[in-house]
């Protein structure tokens, strides 16, 4: 039985893609249809098919042509299997990713959708164990490094601030804050540590786009002392979002507390 074969429309129709992109796979030697010697048209059979799948395959797991071209035609039985294993490690680190990355996203809506109704209002909480990474330009800080790599994974870290502390104290100033737990599974290890603990807080919206300093929360902090005598020194701002409404006002939402004590 004659091996059915399609036609370069009936190609570009079921793989939606455009002719000049079958050229392009073609002038690469990534894929070679038959050439119908009657009408000079190219053929596209059982295993032109299957390139144009495996092709569509490895782009969504984000291989270049360039590598899909080499998976298909250069790698050994052995590369084949290390290849395989390479992207299980891949897709393993990156559904732990996909979980960190939705538990933020939930607990910084669960943080706007409170304010919309209690913005300002004091409310008890538990904070996790944090790590801090101030920002330093000099390389030869401890936290460098640490910066550079946090920055690289800058969807898992929020800008923030430990104000009141002391001008002596490394925790005093800005830099990048994340639970402890995505820190250690992302292997950044330097950066300060802020316990677990309980703590009174808030959500403000800081409307313009003035430096943040301790006058930015000096009346958070006053109310808290007013109601909750024994707290820390430190205040913690972390930064939820930053967006300009309808009338282009700018609007910074932070997240702040002080630990309970």
């Amino acid at each position: 039985m004659k091996e059915r074969t399609f036609s370069t429309s009936e190609i570009c129709h079921i793989f939606n893609i455009g002719r000049e992109t079958l050229r392009h796979y073609e002038n690469i030697g990534i894929l070679t249809p038959t050439i119908n010697a009657e009408n000079g048209y190219r053929e596209y059979g059982y295993w032109e098919v299957g390139i144009i799948v495996d092709i569509l395959k490895y782009k969504s797991m984000g291989l270049s042509l360039g590598d899909t071209r080499t998976a298909l035609f250069d790698m050994d039985f052995g590369q084949l299997i290390e290849g395989v294993r390479g992207q299980e490690d891949f897709y393993e680190k990156r559904a732990i990713q996909d979980k960190m990355m939705a538990e933020i996203l939930h607990n910084n809506y669960m943080a706007l959708d409170y304010a919309r109704e209690h913005l300002n209002e004091l409310i008890e909480t538990e904070i996790p164990e944090m790590i801090h990474i101030p920002f330093r330009s000099e390389p030869d800080s401890i936290y460098y490094e640490s910066m550079i790599e946090a920055l690289k994974y800058s969807q898992f870290f929020s800008t923030a601030w430990i104000l009141g502390v002391g001008n002596n104290s490394p925790y005093d100033g800005i830099g990048l804050a994340a639970q402890k737990s995505y820190a250690d599974i992302l292997k950044i290890e330097n950066g300060l540590t802020i316990p677990a603990a309980k703590a009174v807080g808030t959500v403000m919206d800081i409307t313009g786009r003035d430096k943040v300093t301790d006058q930015t929360f000096k009346e958070f902090n006053e109310k808290v002392k007013e109601k909750y005598p024994n707290t820390s020194d430190a205040t913690y701002a972390v930064l939820l979002s930053r967006f300009y409404d309808k009338e282009k006002r700018y609007h910074q939402y932070f997240s702040v507390y002080k630990k309970l004590l």
